[in-house]
């Protein structure tokens, strides 16, 4: 099977854009197996090749760009079929009107690599042969044996070449897999018409929640994060042995040889574990009973890319096993954005709403989240004379709201707005952090009155030096460091009388917990860029970035984040 990886990535390299009409056999998961633990599904591979193209030429980091550039010509100049043209692949007798795909499965015994992919061909019957001659084309070798071993099961040709590579063709679909029995078990699907994985009810449940215009849709459970934990440990080693040695010297345009795979997985871990990928001393609870980790069903990954924005959308389904995880979702409070405020034109916005009595009881036992915010709330009461829990919470909403207006030196101007259900009691809040504050810094001048507007607020200047303001009016607290922004959100409209056409309320319903945005010529923005000049893979794509959005959403036990990159014109 691993021959047959620089085919496999072609067929799955970029994206595309659009609605998509599904023709003949489009529905593979009418015939694989339902023990898949991870299934890709592209857009149709004519779109997806021309986001590929875009991809390359635009948006793929110069080194990566090369590398593929090198596969492309290298593949092309051995099998006569450039993998990133529509009608050489049409030529090859490749069906670019529809969709790939490709199913993992769970490894058995010594096979460690079961999968099997789905290749869209317009003739069943001639294809598996043609598929040889690529293969003999691609090894370049005439000592290499590729004669197919050819059997039949259940009225069906099985095409066997050397030890590891078996293909079968149906309804118009060329399947290639790593084992033989992965080739027996989907013919069974599609003969017994039962056991696939169209019919599963958490595929069901994805497929329901999912947008079908992705350019890259990937399902992924939880046997398949686990398999990507205990590999986790595989690749620190190596990483760990890669540091240990000096880099070898590489040609120009040359990416090295796990740049995409260690990338990968460290973005699996990440969102699998919630941390940073690195190895921990303790695992993950495998076992079938209630675990932080045993609480997810399923994760997804949704990509689209277009010459005008790139979309990727990560989601996890979470089942009610453990009472951790119930407690921590209860913590995220939806149908809040009511009580966030509009200022046009901020160079970036965010709120986030929290239930933070739920917070409270998630916290009475231990936890790595629980310690970063019992230093918020000591922080707090050093840096503002607060309890939080007694003098705040009870009168809180839960949403934070973060709005910076254009960048003003290092710091830039900001404003945390946070909104009370109980306007007396901000009152008195902002009375009692008024007196605390004089009191802690008398004699300093590090502490003083000033109107913004028709406002009575008070400043003081912070263990950073620098000077911030407080305001409180019948909606709730304002903190900044610029009382033009601090003016601009006292006269602020409440979110929902917002106008009907701007893009941040075109992306807020009910099921909203958090919005970020960002101009590029923003103090965030110049983060990302920073940011992305470390990490080169990105670093193209955040030159040619305009703004970013990102929403949070939460439905029962169902969390995603949407984020989608708008991208500058192109002259």
């Amino acid at each position: 099977m691993k021959k047959l990886l620089p085919l496999s990535l072609v067929l799955f390299l970029g994206t595309a854009s659009g609605v998509y009409t599904q023709e003949r056999a489009d529905l593979v998961e009418a015939f694989t197996p339902s023990s898949a633990m991870l299934f890709v599904k592209t857009s149709p591979l004519k779109k997806l090749v021309e986001s590929a193209n875009f991809a390359a030429g635009n948006i793929l980091s110069r080194d990566l760009a090369d590398a593929l550039k090198k596969k492309r010509e290298e593949f092309k100049s051995k099998t006569g079929v450039d993998p990133l043209d529509v009608e050489s692949l049409k030529k090859a007798g490749i069906d670019a009107e529809r969709s790939a795909s490709l199913a993992l499965y769970p490894p058995v015994g010594s096979h460690e690599d079961r999968a099997v992919l789905f290749i869209p061909v317009k003739d069943e019957k001639t294809f598996p042969l043609k598929f040889v001659e690529i293969l003999k084309k691609m090894s370049n070798s005439e000592k290499l044996d590729l004669y197919p071993v050819i059997t039949e099961y259940r009225n069906h040709a099985v095409f066997q070449i050397q030890k590891d590579i078996f293909t079968t063709a149906f309804d118009g679909v060329f399947m290639l897999a790593s084992t033989g029995e992965l080739i027996q078990l989907v013919i069974d699907v599609k003969e017994n018409n039962s056991g696939y994985l169209s019919l599963d009810p958490l595929y069901m449940d994805y497929t329901g929640k999912t947008a079908k215009n992705y350019d890259l849709r990937a399902f992924a459970t939880r046997d398949f994060l686990k398999q990507a934990l205990r590999f986790r440990k595989k690749i620190n080693d190596r990483l760990r042995e890669r540091e240990k040695k000096p880099e070898p010297e590489k040609s120009k345009g040359e990416a090295g040889p796990y740049t995409l795979g260690t990338m990968s997985f460290q973005l699996i871990y990440a969102a699998a574990t919630g941390g940073d990928g690195t190895l921990k001393k303790s695992e993950p609870d495998f076992s079938a009973g209630p675990s932080v980790f045993n609480s997810v069903e399923y994760a997804s990954l949704g990509v689209k890319v277009k010459p005008t924005d790139v979309a990727v959308d990560l989601a996890v389904k979470f089942n009610n096993t453990s009472t951790r995880v119930n407690t921590f979702l209860d913590v995220i409070k939806t149908g809040m954005s009511d009580k966030a405020i509009y200022v046009n034109n901020a160079a970036a916005y965010a709120f986030v709403s929290v239930d933070f009595n739920k917070l409270e009881e998630l916290c009475k036992s231990p936890g790595a989240e629980c310690a970063y915010y019992a230093e918020f709330k000591n922080k707090m009461r050093t840096e503002l004379g607060i309890d939080l829990s007694t003098d705040f919470i009870p009168y809180y909403s839960g949403v934070v709201n973060i709005i910076a207006g254009q960048p003003k030196g290092a710091g830039g101007g900001y404003l945390i707005y946070l909104p009370l259900n109980d306007p007396g009691r901000g009152k008195k809040l902002w009375d009692t952090i008024a007196a605390y504050l004089k009191d802690k810094f008398k004699g300093t001048g590090r502490f003083g009155t000033a109107k913004i507007g028709a406002a009575d607020s008070f400043w003081y200047i912070d263990s950073k030096d620098s000077k911030i303001y407080l305001v409180c009016d019948v909606r709730g607290l304002y903190i900044g460091n610029d009382t033009g922004l601090v003016a601009a959100a006292l006269s602020g409209r409440p979110m929902k009388e917002a106008p009907s056409g701007d893009l941040l309320v075109k992306k807020l319903d009910g099921n909203v917990f958090s919005l970020a945005y960002a101009r590029k010529e923003s103090l965030f923005g110049a983060l990302i860029t920073l940011f992305a000049y470390r990490h080169k893979e990105i670093s193209r794509l955040a030159e040619g970035m305009a703004d970013i959005y990102m929403v949070g959403k939460k439905l029962d036990f169902y969390v995603s984040i949407d984020t989608v990159i708008n991208l500058m014109e192109r002259k």
